[in-house]
């Protein structure tokens, strides 16, 4: 035993001698901006150009990330001084077996640790751990941190794991994809490098890898506007990369409809309307990434309610005239007469006035004037009654619209909220909706969360509002002297946007 040790300490001394050549490793650089898409296309053909090429940006930056972490793979498994660390480490490792090792030869093993650390911060810094690992699969000694050293790679708990699975085979060379790993707590992918000694196989390095410098190319912003997102799925519907509408990670949280998922898989590459996992419309391109031996969806997406209101907004005096056509011809349901509920918050005109949830707001008398309601379905709701004071009629001091956003967006949710915001706009007549709408789309509201309830054959409305339901109940008190009285319910109209995509549809 003594005169191993005695090796091993030479071996180390010559090892820390040796000089060699550190390669600093550098992230992947600037994002590159995609091509603006050519003139003469639909608002959807562009929408989807749009998306092609920032999907292109990606797919190109996440190949380079991946050809660059394989050859250093390659590289680390062919260093000469980690090789003979290997070798070093699993003959202390062999020692120690046996008995307690001499102090030297302990104080040399510390030394050396302390020397591969920083030769591997410097060249391999891109793997978040190395793993010495031998043919039992004992993981004898690791590099970057001490999660896995000790542990049994391919018995136990560790040993049903896909890392686990993999070593049972006796690689010669694997990549194994992410999965959440139970010793660093941490979504994990793992380089498994064969290690060969005299010709025979004396065990692996094996690299895990954080999915940290993946994530970073996915949640940078780039022409994504307000609703796009760009992300990586695996064949189990999870996503591998942030999510830029969740405060918490999704990464192997966050699972997507398998019908959704399943089907861009087996098309390979395309676009698609979906509904996604926020529950909204959403126009999509995709495609399908080999990836050492496993694959992953790349998919590009913006939900089509910006699409649309971004068009409108561009070309707003073209669209306003065959939006406002759509609305005044739009065919209107009626419901049964309700009983709507007591004890609600009464709007004056020339006011609005806030209710929370279990609580309900009405107001009396809409006639020549607008009522105005914005609300977050089971949390909270303004409803204002504007006059002829009002902006919206084109004169006047008074702005109720803009000034129920802005304590909204103020006190009640932060701006990613707003897409969740609905809007009722009640009259009998056409003469605010266009102000309204206009109005709406500049405070970031789209047009598929605004719904215009309208009754040319009625000479005022009643509205009220539910807070905890979210529904608007509208009461029609007819011209005709003698009519019964119609009522309706927000839902009975479509939403502003479904009209501006029929629009568009018959271009």
């Amino acid at each position: 035993m003594k005169s191993r040790a005695i090796g091993i300490l030479v071996a180390v001394v010559l090892l820390l001698g040796a000089s060699g050549v550190f390669l600093l490793w550098r992230r992947p650089g600037a994002s590159d901006s995609p091509a603006a898409p050519p003139s003469g296309r639909s608002v959807r053909e562009a929408a989807y150009e749009q998306l092609d090429a920032i999907r292109r940006v990606k797919r190109r930056q996440l190949g380079e990330y991946l050809d660059r972490i394989r050859k250093t793979a390659v590289e680390l498994r062919d260093d000469p001084v980690l090789r003979k660390c290997f070798f070093l480490e699993q003959d202390f490792y062999t020692l120690r077996q046996g008995a307690s090792a001499p102090s030297d030869a302990v104080a040399a093993m510390r030394q050396l640790r302390d020397h591969i650390l920083v030769h591997c911060l410097q060249k391999y810094r891109m793997f978040y751990n190395i793993l010495f690992v031998d043919p039992r699969g004992d993981v004898f000694s690791t590099v970057m941190r001490a999660d896995y050293r000790g542990q049994n790679l391919r018995n136990g708990a560790l040993g049903e794991t896909s890392l686990g699975r993999r070593l049972r085979d006796m690689p010669a060379r694997a990549f194994l994809d992410y999965e959440f790993s139970t010793v660093s707590r941490r979504p994990s992918a793992f380089f498994v490098e064969p290690v060969h000694r005299d010709g025979v196989l004396a065990g692996w390095f094996v690299l895990q890898c954080s999915i940290n410098n993946i994530n970073d190319i996915f949640v940078r912003d780039e022409n994504l506007g307000r609703t796009g997102e760009v992300f990586l799925v695996n064949r189990d519907c999870q996503m591998l990369t942030d999510s830029r509408f969740q405060a918490d990670s999704s990464i192997l949280n966050l699972h997507l409809s398998p019908e959704n998922i399943q089907s861009k898989f087996a098309e390979g590459q395309g676009h698609k309307i979906v509904t996604d996992y926020r529950g909204f419309r959403a126009m999509t391109s995709f495609e399908v990434c080999s990836v050492m031996g496993s694959e992953w969806l790349l998919v590009a997406k913006i939900d089509e309610a910006e699409v649309l209101t971004n068009e409108y907004a561009r070309c707003r005096e073209e669209f306003r005239p065959r939006l406002l056509a759509a609305l005044r011809e739009q065919n209107v349901r009626y419901s049964s007469p309700a009983e709507p509920p007591s004890g609600a918050l009464l709007v004056d005109m020339d006011e609005f006035r806030k209710a929370r949830a279990s609580e309900s707001l009405v107001t009396y008398g809409v006639g020549t004037c607008t009522a105005i309601l914005i609300h977050l379905p089971g949390r909270f709701a303004y409803l204002a009654h504007a006059g002829s004071y009002d902006s919206l009629y084109g004169g006047g001091n008074q702005d109720l619209l803009r000034n129920m956003i802005k304590r909204i967006c103020t006190y009640e949710i932060p701006p990613s909220r707003i897409r969740r915001l609905r809007v009722v706009l009640v009259a009998p007549h056409m003469d605010t909706i266009a102000r309204a709408v206009d109005t709406l789309v500049e405070e970031g509201i789209f047009l598929t969360q605004i719904r215009f309830m309208r009754n040319p054959d009625a000479s005022t409305a009643d509205v009220r509002h539910d807070v905890n339901t979210g529904t608007t109940l509208v009461k029609w008190m007819s011209r005709q002297p003698g009519s019964p009285t119609t009522w309706q319910r927000d839902t009975d109209v479509p939403r502003v946007g479904d009209l501006m995509r029929e629009t568009l549809a018959r271009e």
